[in-house]
């Protein structure tokens, strides 16, 4: 499923609601070669039909500026088969692998790991859906054939007191953005995203925690963007100008 969304542009921001959660978002025009820039909203202790305002308007921001980066390609794992799986195929040439906690396959879950507090441990956030990406401690790997310039995604059941969850990657150099946890006893949800104008991105690790195991989390609505690739007639002007060069470089070698 694809989405489109509008530009707007707007500095840096960071609202702090009190005991409610933390937004913190920021808009750009990309520039050929931009920093990551983050969107990032919290809901602690929000269950699945709870409302999540700060998180669903980090995810609205994070929508706001794709259009400067191509159409938005959404994965909700709706379609996806229940269960474990070594290699998952999400389409658009996007797939996702990783081991648990105990080094066994990640799997696709469509119940929440705890459903006497499901905000704890993970579950759907898909409006209407069921599936979600469950995360049992361990790493879950994104890996794109056709590399991407932003990423943005739901985590539930995030917690301070299973270590830190990030979002490994490298974009030329290593990159790590991590994921708000909520307090002991609470869990809840964020929303992820980021941009990363002019750099190509073939894969994403979400890394989750390390305490007791690591984390029991949740990862769904998958966003992202396709970095652009390079039209024909691009690169064979792009060759024609590396053989006129070489052609110059040998002459003045030779009049010298």
């Amino acid at each position: 499923m694809k989405t489109r969304s509008f530009l707007t542009a707007q500095s840096l921001r960071a609202l702090t609601l009190g005991s409610v959660g933390t937004i913190a978002f920021a808009f750009a025009c990309p520039a050929a070669h931009g920093a990551v820039v983050t969107y990032i909203g919290n809901d602690p202790g929000a269950g699945p039909a709870a409302a999540r305002p700060n998180s669903n308007l980090a995810a609205a921001n994070f929508g706001s500026v794709l259009t400067a980066f191509g159409a938005a390609t959404v994965f909700t794992f709706e379609t996806a088969p229940v269960g474990s799986f070594s290699s998952l195929s999400l389409g658009s040439g996007v797939s996702v692998s990783g081991t648990d906690f105990s080094g066994n396959n990640q799997s696709v879950a469509n119940t929440p790991n705890d459903a006497a507090a499901p905000s704890l441990a993970g579950y759907d956030t898909t409006f209407g859906g069921s599936n979600y990406l469950n995360v049992l401690g361990g790493t879950a790997t994104f890996t794109f054939s056709n590399p991407i310039n932003t990423f943005g995604a739901y985590f539930t059941g995030v917690q301070t007191e299973f270590g830190t969850v990030t979002l490994s990657f490298n974009d030329g150099s290593s990159q790590v953005v991590t994921v708000p946890a909520q307090p002991d006893a609470s869990g809840g949800v964020a929303f992820v995203g980021f941009t990363d104008s002019g750099h190509a991105i073939s894969s994403l690790t979400v890394v989750s925690g390390s305490g007791g195991g690591g984390d029991f989390i949740g990862v769904d609505d998958v966003r992202v963007t396709f970095a652009p690739v390079p039209e024909p007639s691009t690169l064979a002007l792009l060759a024609a100008a590396g053989i006129l060069g070489a052609g110059a470089w040998a002459r003045r070698t030779r009049q010298a």
